[in-house]
């Protein structure tokens, strides 16, 4: 029995305390002007629709949660893009005595699944994650996790990682809120990677020739290719992260947010996944990984309660992003620019949510419009575009 049959099998089992169920449907509609992320500019008219059970049981000093979800996301004009993500959770609260902040217990394990033209993207993820809650202002939050992730199609990109978090909250008088979040990540990869040389195209991986073949990228020139070289790399790689955000509020129903972001790679080895279609996956490791490049993100966002259970916030962000390890090439791949891609990505947005209480349960809706750009010194990454979406989601 797979996961997924074990935590609905446990999902339908009685318990001695009291369960409640919850139930989650949506559908999120977006047109977006570039889906791919790259200088082809090509759009696409996108599908997600999400489906989620989970039942809750609750004692005197503990909560369990079990939960299953289900993400579709279809593509009308690539077809071939689309996929499915699934994911099984277990969550634990833990209260040692009244008052005091909750120790947290949570295990999940998720799945993606694709058409064969995309079969690489294909991967398995079981993810652990122990820790305190500190909600309240002044109490640290401080979380380990542990995170498994295993790609088919792509082994050397295989790997396990291991997380820690610390959360300061502090409130101040006039109404300001500080937040300060330092992380610390390592990770392994199952297998070495193979680096080879390729006549008059150096430093070409296995995963770029292999990527022709399939057909996520249209092939560079036609000819042979010779291996003349093979090496490894290291297995390993850290990350350093720091988050900070400062929050105002201006007035009753305004709100002011300003949050900064550094991630950094004491080594230099890494593996960076270039020219890799953009994916709807949130939680994409491969195109959109913190592992593969040092970077800065500022952003900040006004937030305006236009009325009960409406909610209108306009935001901005810019990043920068140093991959000390891959260079950057011209848009056929063949000739080296650059010993490192840099990138500048800019992005505005206005979105509009909705949050309506039935008797039922809960009725939401938003409406979400941006506009993004990235600027690099490889051009296959310089691209602009918009999207406009709109959701709708029940639950009960």
């Amino acid at each position: 029995m797979g996961a997924a049959g074990v935590v609905l099998l446990a999902l339908c089992l009685p318990f001695s305390a009291k369960g409640q169920w919850s139930l989650t449907a949506g559908s999120l509609s977006t047109y977006d002007a570039n889906s791919f992320r790259n200088h082809q500019q090509l759009p696409d008219w996108v599908q997600q629709v999400t489906a989620e059970v989970g039942r809750a049981f609750v004692w005197q000093k503990a909560e369990v949660s079990l939960g299953y979800g289900a993400t579709g996301v279809f593509f009308r004009s690539y077809p071939d893009r689309r996929f499915l993500l699934q994911r099984a959770s277990l969550d634990i609260s833990l209260y040692p005595r009244k008052g005091a902040p909750p120790f947290l217990v949570s295990a999940s394990c998720g799945w993606r699944t694709d058409e064969p033209a995309y079969s690489a993207l294909d991967h398995q993820e079981l993810e652990v994650q122990v820790g305190r809650a500190g909600r309240a202002s002044d109490v640290p939050e401080v979380f380990a996790g542990y995170t498994r992730r295993i790609f088919p199609g792509l082994p050397e990109y295989s790997h396990s990682q291991w997380d820690l978090s610390l959360t300061l909250r502090h409130s101040f008088p006039s109404r300001t809120s500080l937040i300060v979040s330092p992380a610390v990540g390592y990770r392994i990869f199952a297998h070495k990677l193979t680096v080879v040389e390729v006549e008059d195209q150096p430093q070409m991986t296995r995963w770029r020739r292999w990527r022709r073949k399939v057909g996520l990228v249209r092939p560079g020139r036609s000819g042979t290719v010779q291996i003349v070289e093979m090496v490894s790399e290291i297995p390993e790689v850290a990350l350093l992260d720091g988050q900070v955000r400062l929050g105002q509020a201006l007035g009753q129903e305004t709100g002011l947010s300003v949050e900064g972001e550094v991630w950094y790679r004491p080594s230099k080895a890494s593996r960076s996944l270039t020219r890799l279609d953009y994916s709807y996956d949130p939680a994409d490791v491969l195109s959109n990984d913190p592992y593969g490049f040092d970077g800065e993100r500022v952003s900040a966002r006004l937030t305006r309660i236009a009325w009960s259970g409406s909610e209108i916030e306009l935001g901005a962000s810019a990043e920068r992003r140093k991959y000390r390890d891959t260079p950057a090439f011209d848009l056929q791949g063949e000739t080296q620019l650059a010993t490192e891609r840099k990138d500048a990505l800019s992005e505005f947005w206005l979105t509009w949510r909705i949050s309506l209480g039935m008797k039922w349960g809960h009725l939401g809706a938003l409406v979400d419009a941006r506009w993004l750009r990235s600027r690099s010194n490889d051009p296959y990454h310089t691209w602009q575009g918009w999207a406009v979406s709109l959701g709708l989601n029940a639950s009960r």
